[in-house]
């Protein structure tokens, strides 16, 4: 309680309560600058039942990128077997309305080059996969330098020739159309006889 009637301590209450409260600015920028003084401290207990070994993440990862099988054999057993076989048939049936080969009885003076088949599987830009592709390679490197062949040279197009006509059709406002040459390779002209196995694939009473 306060004696009202003793003039000093009213005067010395009324001076307390309309004080306003002070700060220490420079207390409270330096707390603001390092921060609290106790930081909050983390458990360093680690669930490892969900980390693989060491020796069997680099095969994890082979696994998880490498989508394509590497055999023929391996893209009939794989899970989109129908689609590695619809893949085979799209090759063939090309090599067939372009009429790559002719079916030839095998004559002892002949180097036979054997064929194998490359999978892969194309993607979009949002890594979605929009087709399964199945090519037909020649195994080339049986061949003799300058005896079965004379160049190895397939003309392609430089990234930076690609951007300079960009930079041109820019400037000039023109438009850019991107298209898919199917089966591009097998409109080539081949100079060279080369003779090849029958494809995996191909039933001979159907050539």
């Amino acid at each position: 309680m306060v004696d009202e009637t003793h003039p000093v301590r009213a005067e010395l209450v009324d001076e307390i309560l309309s004080a306003e409260p002070t700060v220490d600015i420079q207390e409270e920028a330096q707390e603001d600058i390092i921060g609290p003084r106790h930081p909050t401290l983390f458990s360093s207990n680690i669930d490892r039942t969900n980390i693989l070994p060491f020796r069997q993440r680099p095969r994890v990862l082979v696994t998880s990128a490498n989508d394509c099988p590497r055999a023929y054999k391996k893209a009939l057993t794989s899970v989109d077997k129908n689609l590695w076989e619809l893949a085979i048939k799209k090759e063939l049936q090309s090599m067939n309305d372009l009429s790559v080969w002719d079916v030839i009885d095998l004559n002892p003076d002949y180097k036979l080059v054997e064929t194998t088949w490359v999978f892969r599987i194309k993607r979009n830009h949002l890594n979605e996969i929009t087709e399964h592709k199945a090519c037909l390679c020649a195994q080339g490197f049986t061949l003799t330098p300058g005896l079965d062949f004379n160049k190895t040279y397939s003309p392609k197009g430089r990234f930076n020739s690609l951007c300079t006509l960009i930079a041109f059709a820019t400037l000039r406002c023109l438009e850019f159309h991107q298209v898919d040459i199917k089966s591009a390779f097998l409109n080539a002209t081949l100079t060279e006889t080369v003779y090849l196995s029958i494809p995996q694939g191909l039933d001979f009473n159907q050539i």
